[in-house]
């Protein structure tokens, strides 16, 4: 005897879209940032606010470890990382001119 298993309809199916929960608090950005952040945004609509933020900020840290000709420490990674601070820097040739 032949028998066919109809299951459950089946829902409409998850994607990882829908498990991602982007609490990014925009606060922890300067205002240049910010617009560095929608720019981002723009060019990558898929990622998560959060994710493009670190971006903006190891960037931030790397230019300025490189112009001062050092390596990243693991502190200013972690403090870039962890999102949980303002974080700025201007070149000293930015700060002559104020």
């Amino acid at each position: 005897m032949a028998s066919s298993y109809h299951g459950e309809p089946q829902e409409e199916e998850d994607t990882f879209e829908y498990h991602i929960q982007d609490d990014f608090d925009a606060s922890i950005l300067t205002p240049a940032q910010l617009v560095m952040l929608y720019e981002l945004q723009k060019e990558y609509p898929g990622s998560a606010k959060t994710s493009l933020a670190r971006r903006i900020r190891l960037e931030l840290i790397k230019d300025r470890a490189e112009l001062e000709g050092r390596e990243v420490t693991k502190y200013e990674f972690n403090v870039a990382y962890d999102l949980k601070e303002v974080m700025d820097w201007a070149p000293p040739l930015q700060l002559e001119d104020l």
